[in-house]
């Protein structure tokens, strides 16, 4: 066994990987060729710039393999250049031998030279596990906040019948959102609530907003937005757009998925204007059938706090990825950022940062 290991291009193996996620059946689509649409989608799409491959090959054979795809963030006025690596897999036959530890490994060589400056990991528990013992910060997993917009189709869904109680929900759940000092989000006067197109969402401006001087948020280009989250030709999401009806700006963008339970997966705005949990609040009533909001969050948050600030509940997710995946970070300590970064709490961290 002359086990090779290699950082290349990721055109320049694009069939060897194809072949090997298609020989492990480790994507969920019946034909190979999805699997090759898949990966092309992935590739130029999952990054803001053109992602980083390593692979393990033996004898020209690709039995390893994991990614790092870039990300721009930023901390005030300072650029955070991150990664979020993906696509982690390693051959069966394969397993008991060093490769999953030095695939895992790779992308912190780009941590050490300063081509990044932090590394964002999104994984099951044995990718997880090992990133963690690579000295990545164990960052646990998202915990859903939820709010009911409409008890009656809610409840009706679970219990037949359940319609009927939808008064009686909606009066205690408002007693018990009075209880805790939540107060719901208010509305912002001069802002249309709308969906935008593929191209509408590239040509978002945001120069003009205004960000936390000390808190981690995403930056990436409009033209990313567009690709990542509306150009996915296996997984439908929308953008709702809050413009400002008198200048046409964008004050605030929401990714969603699903009409009757609504997932909100990422959400930027302009804090000059107003907070995330306003931002939704408003988003969403340009879905008229959302029953309930669901947003996926890292509990140690601030913003997490704002969202329970706003009256939602903290909810059991049923979704096994969500359940069963885990984030971690690691960041270089030379980097401009790291002071800002041990803040943990101020990372406005989306369920959109993965690499799903």
């Amino acid at each position: 066994m002359a086990i090779e290991f290699r950082r290349v291009a990721p055109l320049d193996v694009r069939d060897g990987v194809v072949d090997l996620f298609w020989r492990l059946r480790s994507w969920p689509w019946p034909d190979k060729n999805d699997c090759y649409r898949y990966w092309d989608w992935r590739y130029t799409s999952l990054s803001d710039d053109t992602p980083v491959v390593w692979v393990a090959t033996d004898g020209g054979k690709v039995v390893g393999h994991i990614a790092l795809y870039r990300r721009h963030f930023r901390i005030g006025e300072m650029d955070v250049n991150g990664g979020v690596p993906g696509n982690f897999l390693v051959d069966p036959d394969y397993r008991s031998t060093p490769i999953g530890p030095r695939l895992a490994s790779a992308p912190r060589a780009m941590l050490r030279s300063g081509e990044v400056d932090a590394i964002f990991g999104y994984g099951n528990k044995a990718a997880h596990a090992m990133f963690v013992r690579l000295g990545f910060r164990d960052l646990g997993a998202m915990e859903l906040f939820a709010d009911v917009r409409r008890w009656g189709p809610a409840l009706a869904r679970r219990i037949p019948g359940g319609a009927v109680l939808a008064p009686f929900a909606s009066a205690v759940h408002t007693i018990r959102r009075a209880a805790r000092g939540a107060r719901p989000p208010r509305d912002i006067a001069g802002l249309e609530a709308r969906f935008l197109s593929a191209d509408e969402t590239a040509g978002i401006d945001r120069t003009h907003w205004i960000r936390s001087p000390d808190a981690l948020v995403a930056s990436d280009t409009s033209r990313y937005l567009a690709d990542r989250y509306l150009r996915n030709p296996f997984r439908q999401r929308q953008v709702i757009g809050l413009i400002d009806q008198g200048t046409g700006l964008a004050e605030a963008y929401v990714v969603v998925e699903g009409d009757r339970r609504v997932k909100v997966i990422d959400c930027q705005v302009n804090e000059e204007r107003m907070s995330e949990p306003e931002a939704v609040g408003m988003a969403i009533r340009a879905i008229p059938d959302a029953e309930t909001v669901l947003v996926p969050l890292l509990p140690q948050t601030d913003l997490a706090a704002a969202f329970l600030a706003a009256g939602y509940m903290r909810r059991a997710t049923n979704d096994f990825v969500e359940g069963n995946t885990w984030w971690c970070a690691q960041w270089s300590p030379s980097s401009p950022a790291a002071q800002c970064l041990e803040r943990v709490n101020r990372w406005k961290l989306w369920f959109g940062w993965n690499h799903h």
